[in-house]
């Protein structure tokens, strides 16, 4: 029998979500995330709309602050003073089509239902709106320590989900991909990624920002019940105006 070599996913406790939460209050958490505001500080003016959302693991920390939006809120799995809403990724307590914009910081690193919580924010997503994710890069040197190291301490905890599989996934529940950057090198020699940066790094660093749009659909008007009759007559069959007809019509 041929081993069974896909591994299905192991669930994600509360303990390890907290663990990462306390993760990014330290010094190397927190320059990842100077490095993904950079990131973000490039995508962000661009987008327009009105309502915008933050859901992550932890909202300590505003990754909307170069967001023009007027309104924005943070949603969070974990308790703390910056946390607008309490909720979990997969179950959003939004209404359908009601959000322009939907930043999702680590969620599908630390869910168990990482599809569900793409889903959950596509719903929420207004036609045209944007969807932007925040992971962990599998093809970067902090993957290949994740895979030559123990996991259970963060962020080697992570998930860290494949690009391409994300930007599936997106593509399944309505969203268009329009591109993804990579940032944050700490584990390379300085020397050698200012020398190669701009051909090998930019596409390798240790988490990616990747940028999709709702797609909205097509309507198509409604025939009325007269044109669809009319439709379903056959071809040489050719109507008269009733008035015609009846001035037609002769004497009996």
């Amino acid at each position: 029998m041929l081993p069974f070599l896909l591994r299905p996913f192991v669930p994600k406790t509360p303990e390890q979500r907290q663990a990462f939460a306390d993760w990014l209050k330290t010094g190397e958490g927190r320059q990842l995330l100077d490095n993904q505001k950079a990131a973000l500080g490039e995508l962000l003016p661009g987008i327009i709309g009105c309502r915008a959302i933050q859901v992550g693991i932890s909202t300590q920390h505003n990754l909307l602050e170069r967001c023009n939006l007027p309104f924005h809120w943070r949603l969070s799995s974990t308790v703390s003073s910056a946390t607008d809403i309490v909720m979990s990724p997969a179950d959003l307590p939004i209404a359908n089509k009601c959000v322009d914009l939907v930043v999702l910081h680590h969620c599908l690193d630390f869910d168990d239902e990482p599809y569900r919580v793409l889903n959950e924010a596509t719903r929420v997503l207004n036609p045209g709106g944007t969807l932007i994710v925040v992971g962990f890069n599998p093809f970067s040197l902090l993957g290949i320590k994740r895979l030559l190291s123990q996991r259970n301490q963060p962020p080697l905890s992570g998930r860290f989900l494949r690009i391409g599989r994300v930007s599936d996934w997106a593509g399944v529940c309505g969203c268009q991909t329009l591109g993804y950057v990579s940032g944050y090198h700490k584990q390379a020699d300085e020397s050698l990624g200012a020398r190669i940066n701009q051909y090998v790094w930019k596409r390798l660093g240790s988490f990616y920002v990747l940028m999709a749009r709702k797609q909205a659909i097509p309507l198509h008007p409604l025939k009325s019940v007269a044109q669809n009759l009319l439709s379903e007559l056959p071809a040489n069959v050719i109507t008269v105006p009733a008035a015609r007809w009846q001035d037609n019509k002769e004497p009996s």
